[in-house]
């Protein structure tokens, strides 16, 4: 890590006295279980967190997820990175790294992000609506720390962009949730970015149904303060109800 990470990292742990654990996770898919190091500060919690298929559906999904505990054992705050996709982040890990810094740091400073539940479809809805709304801070409060986290998200989606094939087909709900909150990271995230035209073309033939939500979203998260907490709680709220309309 580097220096302003490792800042970060100390000021979370002050916060809310409990050790930022970054933890790497390998998939092996012949025995099909996930492998985890057998020895770091909150292993057992981790464990508990692994066998439960809601979060796991979620974290075979993602780059990396952050999950805050504070619990019988202890408070711990997991940074947890899937190893199966290793080569999209490699040489990224301090803007894959500080991106997930910036989720817990919001939750120890009283910017939480909606309760997941243990629902494999409500966690789905509740992970993508979060990220929207933290997004935003998290960019801005990186950026004032002198840290990058659109770097990594550049470098995927560039990829996926000159590499695309056809049109995806038909998906569930969960997969729209999440292309959703892909397009407003596009749309508020890298308005500068060179290819952002042909991400919009290639989503809007993908997903159509997504693009008056996209588009009517953005323009009202334009209007408002997600610094001020009563603000922040609201938009959580209704960008849930909105984002149930996707079908």
């Amino acid at each position: 890590m580097n220096d302003a990470l490792d800042q970060w990292k100390r000021e979370i742990e002050r916060l809310s006295s409990g050790p930022v654990v970054i933890v790497p996770v390998e998939t092996d898919a012949v025995r099909n279980v996930l492998n985890i190091p057998p020895v770091f500060a909150g292993r057992a919690v981790m464990v508990q967190l692994l066998s439960a298929e809601a979060f796991v559906s979620q974290l075979v999904r993602a780059h990396a997820l952050n999950v805050n505990v504070d619990g019988p054992l202890g408070v711990f705050h997991f940074v947890i990175l899937n190893r199966r996709r290793a080569a999209d982040w490699e040489g990224m890990e301090d803007s894959l790294i500080a991106h997930e810094f910036g989720h817990i740091w919001l939750n120890v400073t009283g910017y939480r992000s909606l309760e997941a539940g243990t629902d494999a479809r409500q966690a789905c809805l509740a992970t993508h609506a979060s990220d929207v709304i933290q997004h935003i801070l998290i960019r801005e409060e990186a950026q004032r720390r002198g840290l990058d986290t659109m770097r990594f998200w550049l470098r995927v989606h560039t990829a996926a962009l000159v590499n695309e094939r056809t049109p995806a087909a038909t998906t569930g709900r969960c997969e729209q949730w999440q292309a959703f909150a892909e397009w407003m990271d596009a749309m508020l995230g890298a308005p500068r970015w060179d290819l952002l035209d042909k991400y919009e073309r290639s989503m809007t033939a993908r997903y159509p149904a997504l693009r008056a939500l996209v588009t009517s979203t953005r323009d009202w998260l334009a209007t408002i303060d997600l610094w001020d907490r009563s603000v922040y709680e609201h938009a959580l709220h209704r960008l849930t109800s909105d984002m149930l309309t996707i079908r």
